[in-house]
């Protein structure tokens, strides 16, 4: 059954029917449209969904929306619907109809609108959070083409989900795979840029995701700092706006003091109360963290085998040189091409924290081959965290490298002097940082990005 509401062009909320019954137990009440002509080209729907008393606590539903103005069935397509077919099981929502994407040029007159849940417990392939109290949004495939808005930089965070490997999804892209590749042949087209160590860090390995989660779109940026309410790092003048990658951030500053007696994942996955995480979880209800390293990695290939994601093949480009120094003094977090899954500054933006253990313990040389002592994942784990670390502040790795590790050109291995950038701008590029960020490591380079596992 359907909830129908009768309503004209003309800038004004009309009254809605009772409420009926809708598909799956839920109902739709509560319903008001606003043209907002002339100012704006859209019409504003808002409603209430009550849920049934045995809805799952953690899902969303999907929205079909049609309208009639008596004589012809009016087209409400998901691109003029913006992606926001999409919405939460319970309380009041909202979706923002655009006529001029399914009937450009037209003027409609006593359209009845017809809203009904299509899907219970969908899989939304975005998700948002307004900042200021956690209200959780959920989005079609609409929302890649808004996530650049400045809404979506400071007042909310978007997520996009990344499947699992387990999922169809992945194996369609993968060939039937159940797995994907973690780190890097040793002979591929970067081979003489590595180090030594390198090429130990990145061995390559097999590793099972069992669990879809979802994937902030922007490494946290300067304005969602102050849309939590955190000071802004830097503040926003010159190059370092709204919309520039938020650095200077030290994991336990994520997370809360990393020792072994406090918030020392994976022994525990609780955070300081106090920490960006904690305030987030704390008005969200929902379990975000910094992610792991092997969904870091995932994410950022998007099912690309190559070297480096964004060429499209497993080769150095012809004008490299130039390809690689494209970036520089590129802070902000939309200068960047996007991968596959609609992730941005995945790579060249900043070190981003994963909550992976880097090294076994602290001491020798970070980049020697003979005292390396790095953390490795086993071949064909699954869902793999990381050991637990027995010494307080332990390395952390980060990913994505950065986009100004040296403004000029350096000697590589095999003797020709080139961008750093060669080596740093890989997928499989490992780089493990003191949590605390003492020891010299490069906190004015350190940003983040978090995730949210699903169950």
């Amino acid at each position: 059954m359907k909830t129908f509401l009768c309503m004209m062009l003309a800038g004004c909320a009309i009254a809605a029917r009772a409420a009926l019954p809708n598909n799956g137990g839920y109902t739709i009440s509560d319903v008001t449209a606003v043209s907002q002509l002339p100012w704006d080209r859209h019409v504003v729907i808002t409603f209430t969904i009550t849920p049934p008393p045995d809805a799952p606590a953690e899902s969303c539903i999907r929205l079909e929306a049609v309208a009639s103005n008596g004589v012809d069935r009016v087209y409400v397509s998901e691109a003029s619907l913006g992606g926001d077919n999409y919405c939460n099981p319970s309380g009041r929502q909202m979706i923002r109809w655009d006529p001029t994407v399914d009937h450009k040029g037209m003027l409609f007159s006593d359209l009845t609108f017809h809203l009904a849940v299509a899907e219970t417990n969908a899989i939304a392939p975005y998700l948002s959070v307004r900042l200021a109290d956690g209200h959780i949004g959920y989005h079609g495939k609409g929302m890649a083409n808004r996530v650049t808005e400045k809404r979506y930089l400071t007042d909310y965070m978007v997520f996009r989900r990344i499947p699992a490997t387990t999922s169809d999804e992945w194996k369609a892209i993968s060939g039937g795979k159940e797995t994907f590749t973690f780190g890097a042949p040793a002979d591929d087209c970067a081979n003489p840029y590595k180090s030594s160590a390198d090429i130990i860090k990145e061995d390559p390995r097999e590793i099972k995701l069992t669990h879809a989660f979802y994937m902030a779109v922007y490494p946290l940026t300067l304005g969602q700092l102050v849309g939590l309410g955190f000071k802004s790092q830097g503040g926003w003048s010159g190059n370092a706006g709204y919309n520039a990658a938020a650095m200077g951030i030290t994991y336990k500053w994520l997370r809360g003091a990393d020792t072994t007696s406090q918030y020392n994942f994976p022994a525990t996955t609780d955070v300081a109360p106090d920490s960006l995480v904690g305030v987030l979880r704390a008005r969200t209800g929902l379990a975000f963290d910094v992610p792991t390293e092997a969904q870091w990695e995932y994410a950022c290939k998007a099912g690309s085998t190559n070297a480096y994601w964004f060429t499209v093949a497993d080769e150095v480009p012809a004008d490299a040189n130039a390809f690689f120094s494209r970036g520089m003094g590129q802070w902000t977090v939309t200068g960047f091409t996007p991968n596959a899954w609609g992730l941005y500054a995945m790579i060249g933006c900043c070190h981003q924290w994963t909550t992976t253990l880097g090294r076994t313990s602290d001491n020798g040389n970070l980049n020697s081959a003979d005292n390396h002592n790095f953390v490795f994942f086993d071949a064909g784990a699954t869902d793999p965290l990381g050991p637990v670390p027995t010494y307080s502040n332990p390395y952390r790795v980060t990913r994505g490298s950065h986009h100004g590790p040296g403004d000029g050109l350096v000697p590589m291995w095999d003797g020709v002097a080139r961008s750093i950038r060669f080596r740093v701008w890989r997928t499989a590029y490992r780089y493990p940082q003191k949590s605390d960020g003492s020891a010299g490591a490069e906190t004015h380079l350190q940003g983040a990005r978090l995730s949210l596992t699903l169950p």
